[in-house]
């Protein structure tokens, strides 16, 4: 028992560390620090606000909300996985030189990227206040098991994606264009609803579609229902179990490819 205690606490303070060295080298010499991290979603948000609101008319109520409550868990999931996919690559020098779980480092950048989304929250609960809104109850069980379900659906794509760059250096460079379209059709800027229902139907086969409208139904409508979560459940546990086996099948070969 306490050799598994020492153990888990060696990964630990090697986790912490990797996610400190990411949180300092992202941040150094800059003035603002973490709040970059915010202002991206945020200027986002002013930016779509005033499209869909002032060109568009969009007629939903409080779309700044709206458009923040998915903006926040997207950049999360989005940062990780473009950050995560050359996790392994740079760090070949800990992978060559130190024996310790490789799951470690993309887990860091996953944890790295989560420390910045939980210290979004309060902003966002900001802009709740002011709009007039008050956050319920059900926020204190609710956010910590979407983030639950987020860190390893996130978790599983990254160790898939981060496991397959250390072969082809090429994935990482096509993750990033696979981003740019996969925003556009993960429902963002609009609900599954305001949609065709042929339409409707492809997204309930997108993988982040559910996991987005969970965090806008809670956030927003401060509405928790525990039986809709079972299906974004089911997909975070079916990445997390693909993301394992490849890279459970890459792993072997990671010193001699670095």
């Amino acid at each position: 028992m306490s050799t598994a205690l020492s153990v888990w606490q060696n990964h630990w303070e090697l986790v912490s560390a990797l996610v400190a060295k990411d949180l300092k080298v992202r941040y150094k010499g800059t003035m603002l620090g973490y709040l970059w991290s915010i202002l991206h979603p945020l200027a986002l948000t002013l930016i779509f606000n005033f499209v869909f609101k002032e060109i568009f008319k969009a007629s939903i109520p409080d779309f700044h909300l709206f458009l923040l409550a998915a903006l926040l868990p997207w950049t999360w999931l989005a940062s990780s996985i473009n950050g995560g996919a050359g996790s392994f690559v740079g760090n070949a020098h800990l992978i060559k030189k130190v024996r310790f779980p490789r799951l470690l480092i993309p887990l860091a950048t996953v944890l790295n990227n989560m420390v910045h989304f939980l210290l979004s929250l309060p902003v966002y609960l900001a802009f709740t206040l002011a709009a007039g809104k008050l956050p319920a109850w059900n926020w204190l069980i609710g956010i910590p098991l979407l983030v639950l379900l987020e860190l390893i659906f996130i978790l599983g794509l990254t160790l898939a994606i981060a496991s397959l760059n250390v072969y082809f250096r090429d994935v990482s460079h096509f993750v990033s264009v696979v981003l740019s379209l996969w925003f556009y059709v993960t429902p963002i800027m609009y609900s599954p609803s305001m949609l065709p229902p042929k339409v409707q139907l492809v997204l309930a086969f997108h993988p982040a579609t559910h996991l987005i409208e969970a965090w806008r139904n809670l956030l927003v409508e401060n509405r928790l229902d525990l039986e809709t979560l079972c299906l974004p459940a089911a997909i975070a546990a079916a990445v997390m179990f693909f993301g394992l086996i490849v890279f459970k099948r890459l792993e072997r070969g990671f010193a001699d490819v670095l």
